[in-house]
């Protein structure tokens, strides 16, 4: 036998007490009736969730009808994306493309990259190399 389950009326078997004998489950409302207490060790204010809910709703808090879920399109979704969706990063990409055809423009990792399609002088880059002035080494000291 449990030490929180003792003999008693039929009615009481197979229920669960606490330390002073009393119901676990069951507590007296000041009427004298039985009211049903939480594991938490407070009244529940209401039976269902749907209760709650609309008390949350009479509050205020919510609207009173649940949202409904997104509004049926008409383009087939691939895992949860829509085919047919561009983000407006990409849609000003594809713009800036057609109106300059001479700009590199990519999309990655949500940056935009734009960078100038110029052909590279190699002549001009190797007088660039050359005619750099050699920056003598920094060291770093410190007093003590």
């Amino acid at each position: 036998m449990s030490e929180f389950s003792r003999p008693g009326r039929a009615s009481d078997r197979g229920m669960l007490f606490d330390h002073n004998a009393t119901p676990i489950g069951l507590s007296r409302a000041p009427g004298g009736a039985p009211r049903f207490i939480s594991k938490m060790g407070g009244p529940r204010r209401f039976s269902t969730a749907r209760d709650a809910c609309g008390k949350i709703a009479d509050d205020g808090a919510l609207p009173a009808a649940p949202r409904s879920g997104q509004p049926e399109s008409r383009h087939p979704t691939h895992h949860g994306r829509r085919a047919m969706y561009q983000s407006d990063i990409t849609q000003f990409l594809n713009q800036l493309k057609q109106q300059k055809p001479n700009l590199e423009a990519e999309q990655r990792k949500g940056r935009a990259l734009l960078w100038d399609k110029q052909p590279i002088d190699l002549e001009e880059r190797a007088e660039q190399k050359t005619s750099r002035v050699q920056q003598t080494p920094y060291s770093y000291y410190q007093n003590f």
